[in-house]
């Protein structure tokens, strides 16, 4: 096992933060670390790390959005429409049920055989990226038939819940009318511009995040990884200690939030 891509500190520096030398407890230690490191993200709303994403929101009758990501490092389109441009359709007619369905990262192709066993396949925009790719996957897919009319970014195809292949042609479709009047607030994630009003929605394709953990929010995932393992360690009930003539107490798992969440004030979405 080892600490998910996005952890917001190590093992490495973990284990030197608690003064810990072996490798016993690496494996809790590493699930302390991704335990964290999702706690923080929660709490502030965001994710740290630099990453790509793509967005669907809500525009009419507003000049700007916030994305939920930030700060942005590059903006790659903001686009609009409703263009058909996969077509999928069912080859066995006899089937009970078969649909077709899109996420934000994948075409998800379910089918219902006649002998009632259900199957469901997930075709990934990072495997099949653009269209043409896609279209040529779900061909290869049993039960399933796709032609498409343009070759574009799967990730720009609409979300759409299941639509049923019994009796009728799949149609998804694309954003492709592309965006120009409007500006980005790389810091703040902000996009605004009069042409947004118009549309009922756009999507937004754009890279954000930081290219290292900063600093401090290492430090806050030192704070909570560190609580999280050193409470595995002991009695949850026990607050203090006498041996002989030495005492100590413990400090409360709230001070140790606290400090953290400090720590990661000024990095809370904003509003």
């Amino acid at each position: 096992m080892a600490v998910d891509t996005y952890a917001l500190t190590t093992l490495v520096n973990l284990k030197s933060y608690l003064g810990i030398t072996v490798s016993t407890d690496d494996t809790l230690l590493e699930r302390c670390v991704d335990s964290a490191s999702y706690a923080i993200e929660h709490y502030i709303g965001r994710q740290i790390l630099l990453r790509a994403y793509v967005e669907w929101r809500d525009t009419f009758g507003t000049d700007r959005i916030r994305l939920s990501q930030y700060p942005v490092t590059q903006f790659r389109y903001c686009g609009v429409g409703n263009t058909s441009v996969i077509f999928v359709t069912a080859t066995t007619p006899t089937d009970p049920a078969v649909s077709v369905a899109v996420t934000d990262t994948d075409v998800v192709l379910f089918r219902m055989v006649t002998a009632g066993t259900n199957t469901t396949t997930s075709l990934s925009f990072s495997l099949y990226p653009t269209s043409f790719l896609m279209v040529a996957a779900i061909s290869a897919t049993s039960g399933f038939l796709a032609t498409a009319t343009l070759n574009v970014p799967c990730r720009h195809i609409h979300p759409v819940a299941g639509i049923s292949l019994r009796t009728s042609t799949g149609i998804l479709e694309v954003a492709d009318e592309s965006i120009e009047d409007y500006k980005v607030d790389f810091p703040t994630g902000v996009v605004y511009g009069r042409q947004l009003r118009q549309y009922q929605s756009v999507v937004a394709d754009y890279t954000a995040g930081y290219s290292v953990v900063p600093y401090d929010v290492e430090q806050a995932c030192l704070l909570i990884a560190s609580r999280m393992f050193r409470s595995s360690k002991r009695d949850p009930s026990m607050q203090s200690e006498s041996i002989g003539g030495y005492s100590y107490s413990l400090r409360s798992t709230g001070d140790t939030d606290s400090d953290a969440r400090e720590l990661l004030a000024h990095y809370k979405a904003l509003r």
